[in-house]
């Protein structure tokens, strides 16, 4: 999988969480019906006059089946995990209270926890750096730099745990099932 399918599949799981932040809805149920409205379609829809997506997906050597399996394992990891989720970014507010976190950082904080945790190989520094630059998309001005704030504090903690037990099994890139017939 390419550096710019994963960082679509960011930016798509970064909406999905956004959106179930206001709805409310069983992430799982409300999972077809994100995939539906063809969120890549949306976004392009929603830019002003002059402006250009920073990732066009029907651009060469992007698959959007792809980038689709990698923002679906972000958005499990971020649900099916999201109360361990939400503690650790709590215990990392340095002088902040969770609920004065804005929606937008919130989402970006749970993928890049999603995929710190559960998402495999990905060095931290990388999955850091891909949360700052969606803070500094879609966030506030000083979304970028209390984004990395967080993550880098959770980053520290991360490689500081004895780990136990045996970590959560980790899917590989084999096992990111690609819909029949979209090998886009």
């Amino acid at each position: 999988m390419s550096f710019r399918e994963r960082s679509l599949g960011r930016r798509l799981a970064l909406q999905y969480l956004f959106a179930l932040d206001y709805t409310g809805y069983d992430w799982q149920a409300g999972l077809d019906s994100f995939w539906e409205m063809d969120p890549l379609r949306a976004s392009r829809e929603s830019f002003e006059e002059g402006e250009e997506p920073v990732f066009e997906a029907n651009a060469a050597n992007i698959s959007k089946a792809k980038a689709r399996a990698y923002a679906e394992r972000l958005i499990e990891g971020a649900c099916a995990n999201a109360e361990e989720i939400s503690e650790r970014i709590a215990s990392a507010l340095d002088n902040w209270a969770p609920d004065r976190v804005g929606r937008v950082e919130r989402a970006v904080l749970r993928v890049a926890m999603s995929e710190l945790l559960y998402g495999g190989a990905m060095p931290a520094a990388v999955v850091i750096s891909e949360a700052v630059n969606l803070a500094k998309e879609f966030g506030s001005e000083e979304a970028p730099r209390f984004v990395n704030g967080v993550l880098d504090r959770l980053r520290k903690t991360i490689e500081a745990e004895d780990f136990t037990s045996p970590p959560p099994r980790v899917r590989e890139e084999d096992d990111l099932a690609v819909p029949p017939g979209e090998n886009e």
